[in-house]
Parts: C-alpha cells; sequence; structure tokens
C-alpha cells in the first residue's frame, strides 16, 4: 500500500523556539506510537521557520498521528493536504 504524507510550513517565534524544540521529541514518539513517522526540518535562512512532515502507511494512521503530535500550543495548526506516494511502492 503506499505510504502518505502530510506537510506543512510552521513559523514560530523566537520566544517560542526553545519550547517548540523541546516538544519535537515527544511529538516524534507520539506518531511512532500509531506507526508514523514524524520530520521537523528548520529553514537555514531562517530559524523560525520549520517545515513538518508527517508520514504513515495509511490516512487513517496519518489522521491518529496528526491528533497525536499535536499539543494544546499547536492544535490550531492544520495538515493539508494529504500527499500519496506513487513511486517506490
Amino acid at each position: 500500500m503506499p505510504r502518505v504524507l502530510v506537510m506543512s510550513e510552521r513559523t514560530v517565534n523566537s520566544s517560542d523556539r526553545t519550547g517548540y524544540v523541546d516538544a519535537l521529541t515527544a511529538r516524534t514518539q507520539s506518531a511512532k506510537a500509531v506507526g508514523a513517522n514524524f520530520w521537523v526540518f528548520e529553514r537555514t535562512d531562517n530559524a523560525e521557520t520549520f517545515l513538518e512532515f508527517i508520514e504513515a502507511g495509511s490516512t487513517e494512521a496519518l489522521s491518529s498521528a496528526i491528533e497525536r503530535t499535536s499539543s494544546t500550543q499547536l492544535q490550531t495548526h492544520l495538515f493539508a493536504p494529504v500527499w500519496r506516494e506513487v513511486s517506490g511502492a
């Protein structure tokens, strides 16, 4: 079955950066608990801009991972659209 992926760009104020980065380990573990992967990349030219990815084996697992990787601070953050793998499956 093809994998599914969502990605989202997030801007984090410098005053919130430490809390955001500290929460990444827990968010990664939450995604892994439902068989999903969670990755975050930081722009090299802007330390306030991050690109988040959640990838899973089904849309159900992906939805669960999105819910599990959210926190009160991040609930308004939306991931869309969902991308489906078409090669290497």
